[in-house]
């Protein structure tokens, strides 16, 4: 195609090919990248003009970098900035329509020694390779023949090349995905999954990119009418129950019953195949009965199996020690804890009991409700552990868990992402083969499939106790493991004595978690209210009784958006504050904390200087995670660079820093783009999010919503040690505390496998 610039006149459209010189502004939205334009033959069209294009993020498959061409269309518009001392103008198009070229003759020359791909390739290294090798560079560099490409630039260079290659090797087959209607999200994740060869695969079957997030509707039409199969095609059949195995998943599920199993495919295929559709499935293997009744994945059907079998294997090894030697052991943890606290000190008897419990079993549960003392059983645990010198890992799921965790035993404590990233990275300082106890704390958390992935990193001869409570929400992934697990041959010690708050939390806790939501008094003070109000008044209140006593208060939603939200109070809560004296550092102002957009203009972020502020995703680099709360304590008005805070760590890059957050842990840390990204107002957060932490007085917004039910107001209730108060749909609430919990409504295997006397 002719590269011809039409310019920004009128309403002209520009079509033409541009070379990328320079990524400028990438966000979630669009990116912006500076661009030259070019001739077929890749040379550079004479001309004044200086370009941009506007990559729409949402609309393309792959990610804008400097040294690719594309083929670009879309209305062009004249853009002045400065830079430096200079005033730039250049026409800016704002890409309707966006494809990468595979790249050819001075095109690739251009792209490799230009292009971040390809470090260390300059231009006449990557023209060096051209002229030696011509027509069959593509070739060479599909083929990954390092050794061709070494004879002209050594071996270093040419292993280079062929992994930078593998993006545009692949331009063939994302024109072709574009063609045949992918939404882009779905094109970048199969050609990370196929590369080139994404167009035979999915020929082969056209229903695999049901793993990739396409519906099962669109999965269907396009495998009907871009591939031409039929409705009878085995592939159709047993993908239809595929689809209904991985939605129920996404439901917590890990099985379904036959019949409904037969009645969901049914709405798919309809009656006359679905029957065929579940034979198929199960003779391809991807459905497994499981007992008598119930279908699987094969995935899902090993996962339960495997923890089952690892459970009561763990059951069958011997006491860690003697009887005599625990209760001596125990007795002792009871007069050097009374020394240090300088008082009288004793376990009750179901503390005694689960301590005694892990010198006798190499599988345990230690349950119990809000305050029973679950923690002084820990350090406990951690005493007899120690005596008889066996090694033990205290793990959560949550950081903040862990970290309240370390701080009641004074023991190294991790999150069990952090336990397998070394496990897989090799890191664990032994040779991996040293059997220890495995003690996971708030282990009510804890999904299936992580738990098979903690289970089977374990040491043969390794011990298992899980601490948590069950009548928690159950976890955020698909199945049930502390909660199927109660009631099951696996050994379980249940404390029932509250001791961390006042008996009229603990009482009202115990209340909700037997179905029963007591009456309390209307009035904001006490240890226990209950405060009935309309959805359109509970907003306001509720900021109201925050700012009584900020420092010590969070606030708890059951949703991050709608009426009555996380969103919401966030958002009333700030204003509120703005220019308001309640906070640590009333006497300092509440500055915007601004970014530069991809028009180079300020743009403000939501956020402000003493803002309360959470981490909504794992960056371990930066040393927070998942749930992580702050303050806001620094925003630069020009940011600033990484290094000249001297919080630059080892492997870490230079780059600029917009603010600083005094987090949790006690340490400060500064706010780059990708730990912007992450943050949100932390005022209020969900209740989900709030699992593993604790906070002197928690406001809880009660509102109808499809996540209301007895665990989510138990477990928020259970976050406050001196104070809680329910505000808004108080009957609402009642009736759902009343419901069992939805947990007790996933479908399982576990609990039966646990149950059996011989493991399929």
């Amino acid at each position: 195609m002719t590269s011809a610039a039409v310019g920004n006149q009128g309403n002209k459209v520009f079509r033409g090919l541009l070379r990328l010189t320079r990524v400028r502004f990438v966000s979630d939205k669009v990116a912006i990248a500076g661009a030259v334009q070019v001739d077929d033959a890749g040379q550079s069209v004479p001309s004044h003009e200086s370009y941009s294009v506007k990559f729409p993020i949402s609309t393309q498959a792959v990610e804008p970098r400097v040294g690719q061409t594309w083929f670009v269309q879309g209305m062009p518009s004249t853009k002045c900035y400065t830079r430096g001392h200079y005033q730039v103008v250049e026409i800016q198009v704002a890409a309707r329509r966006a494809e990468l070229k595979r790249p050819s003759g001075e095109h690739i020359v251009q792209m490799m020694g230009k292009s971040d791909d390809f470090p260390g390739i300059n231009v006449a290294t990557a023209r060096k390779l051209w002229n030696e090798l011509g027509e069959d560079l593509y070739d060479v560099l599909e083929d990954g023949d390092t050794e061709a490409l070494a004879n002209v630039v050594g071996p270093e260079l040419a292993n280079v090349a062929v992994e930078g290659w593998r993006l545009f090797a692949a331009s063939d087959a994302l024109a072709w995905l574009h063609r045949s209607g992918f939404e882009p999200r779905i094109s970048r994740s199969l050609l990370e999954c196929y590369g080139p060869d994404v167009r035979d695969e999915l020929e082969a079957d056209p229903y695999r990119v049901l793993g990739f997030g396409m519906s099962w509707d669109a999965a269907d039409q396009l495998a009907r009418k871009v591939f031409g199969l039929q409705p009878d095609d085995s592939r159709r059949l047993s993908a239809a129950v595929e689809s209904r195995l991985f939605e129920a998943l996404e439901e917590g599920h890990t099985a379904l019953p036959r019949l409904t199993m037969l009645h969901q495919v049914e709405l798919l295929l309809g009656p006359t195949l679905a029957k065929q559709a579940l034979a198929e499935a199960k003779a391809m293997g991807i459905a497994v009965e499981v007992g008598q009744d119930l279908l699987a994945s094969p995935g899902m059907e090993v996962v339960e199996r495997q923890i089952a079998n690892s459970m009561i294997n763990a059951a069958r090894q011997a006491p860690l020690c003697s009887a005599a030697t625990a209760t001596d052991l125990i007795k002792q943890y009871e007069l050097n804890t009374a020394a240090a606290l300088g008082k009288e000190f004793g376990l009750k008897q179901a503390q005694r009991s689960a301590v005694q419990g892990v010198a006798e079993h190499a599988a345990l549960l230690i349950t119990g409700g809000a305050g029973v003392g679950k923690t002084t059983v820990l350090r406990g645990i951690v005493e007899l552990l120690e005596h008889v010198n066996f090694e033990y890992r205290i793990m959560t799921i949550a950081g903040r868990a862990a970290r309240r965790a370390g701080q009641a035993t004074g023991k190294p404590t991790s999150t069990i992402a952090g336990y397998l990233r070394a496990v897989e990275s090799d890191k664990l300082g032994d040779d991996g083969s040293t059997p220890f106890a495995l003690i996971v704390d708030e282990a009510s958390m804890l999904d299936v499939l992580l738990c098979w992935r903690l289970i089977r990193s374990l040491p043969v001869g390794s011990r298992i106790i899980l601490i948590g409570d069950p009548a928690q929400l159950p976890p955020i992934g698909p199945g049930l493991t502390l909660h199927a697990m109660v009631g099951t041959t696996i050994p379980n010690v249940e404390l029932t004595q509250a001791e961390r708050f006042g008996s009229e939390i603990a009482a009202f806790s115990r209340e909700i978690r037997d179905g029963k939501l007591p009456e309390m008094p209307e009035a904001d003070e006490g240890p226990v209210s209950m405060t009935p109000l309309p959805t359109h008044s509970v907003v306001e209140h509720i900021v109201d009784l925050y700012l009584q006593d900020p420092d010590r208060s969070q606030i708890l939603a059951f949703t991050r958006d709608g009426r009555v939200s996380c969103q919401q109070i966030n958002a009333a809560v700030q204003r509120r504050l703005v220019g308001a004296s309640h906070s640590l550092s009333a006497d300092e102002p509440r500055i915007g904390l601004k970014v530069a957009n991809e028009e180079g203009l300020l743009e403000y972020t939501g956020l402000r200087r003493l803002d309360k502020v959470i981490c909504n995703v794992n960056l371990h680099d930066e040393g927070l995670q998942n749930g992580s709360i702050g303050r806001i304590v620094e925003v630069y008005n020009r940011p600033v660079m990484r290094s000249s805070l001297k919080a630059l760590r080892p492997n870490q890059e230079d780059e600029n820093v917009y603010a600083v957050v005094l987090w949790d842990d006690g340490e400060e840390r500064p706010v780059t783009l990708p730990v912007l990204d992450a943050l949100e107002l932390a005022y209020c957060i969900t209740t989900h999010k709030s699992q593993g932490s604790q906070f002197d007085r928690v406001l809880v917004a009660c509102t109808r919503s499809q996540l209301l039910d007895r665990a989510i107001v138990y477990t928020a209730v259970t976050r406050a040690a001196k104070q809680v108060m329910l505000i808004g749909d108080i009957e609402a609430t009642r009736r759902a505390v009343e419901l069992p919990p939805k947990a007790t409504h996933r479908i399982t295997t576990l609990a039966a496998r646990l149950n059996s006397e011989s493991q399929p």
